[in-house]
């Protein structure tokens, strides 16, 4: 029996971690499922769900009592994206946000956009949830709007009448 710890034990399938992977083993100690998951969850009407991270995007699959992947992947991404520009008069923008894809859904939140004038804040701004248009267009309706590529994110403010180009890229 591999030691590790245990999760969900009144199922007859239990997630177990060791090595720092989840697999699963049976009551009686069995390995029954590969310890190769970063996630995993207790079965439940003959199917787990299970994650799969590489480079901060989550594969969500369900498997088998076999381990057999089963139904969709959803795939689910939390990146975070940084930016700054020197707009001149000596104020910096600087802005972040988390570009998140479950899924065909894209979507940036988490916001924080500041221009700095000095040591000063001369404005911060958070936002909400962002709905990312399937041709990578994304706006908040009137301060923020941009366009996703691949890697990074162009970015238009608009502050006080001005627009303002910048790029940002992920934080790796």
């Amino acid at each position: 029996m591999r030691s590790g710890e245990l999760k969900g034990v009144g199922s007859y399938t239990i997630p177990v971690l060791s090595g720092g992977k989840w697999g699963y083993i049976d009551t009686m100690g069995k390995e029954v499922i590969p310890f190769s998951f970063d996630n995993a969850y207790s079965f439940s009407e003959g199917m787990a769900q299970v994650e799969i991270i590489n480079d901060g995007v989550v594969s969500e699959r369900h498997i088998n009592k076999n381990g057999e992947f089963i139904g969709e992947e959803v795939i689910r991404s939390n990146i975070p994206y940084i930016g700054e520009k020197d707009i001149g008069n000596g104020r910096i923008i600087k802005f972040s946000f988390t570009l998140n894809t479950h899924g065909d859904k894209k979507t940036i939140s988490d916001y924080l956009i500041e221009i700095k004038k000095g040591n000063s804040f001369q404005e911060t701004k958070g936002f909400n949830k962002i709905n990312i248009e399937p041709d990578g267009s994304f706006s908040d309706g009137s301060t923020f709007s941009g366009i996703v590529k691949e890697g990074m994110v162009d970015c238009v403010f608009d502050s006080n009448g001005e627009q303002i180009n910048c790029t940002a890229v992920p934080v790796k």
